[in-house]
């Protein structure tokens, strides 16, 4: 890992994909602010979900992409309106 100009106490990754990759009706229930069995934030252009622990309370539709995030070393997976859908994960059209 890089040398920081700051001693952080902790520095975490996140993994960035587009909002295509969640379904509309869990986009909507985030958006309304609803419980959901996962720690998430609203951002103005999309949702950051974290994803570390267990992950077999995700969604099934969203499950795959965030075990991978979490497997990679994020701590984060964040669904960005302006980011491009990736290759292997299921994408909505909303």
């Amino acid at each position: 890992m890089a040398q920081t100009a700051h001693p952080w106490p902790e520095i975490s990754r996140t993994a960035v994909v587009s909002t295509a990759h969640l379904p509309e009706d869990l986009a909507q229930a985030m958006e309304r602010g609803e419980d959901t069995p996962f720690a998430y934030d609203r951002l103005p252009y999309g949702f950051r979900l974290f994803v570390l622990g267990d992950l077999t309370k995700y969604p099934a539709t969203i499950r795959p992409i965030a075990q991978a995030a979490c497997r990679d070393g994020c701590r984060w997976l964040e669904f960005d309106a302006d980011v491009d859908t990736m290759e292997g994960f299921a994408a909505w059209s909303w």
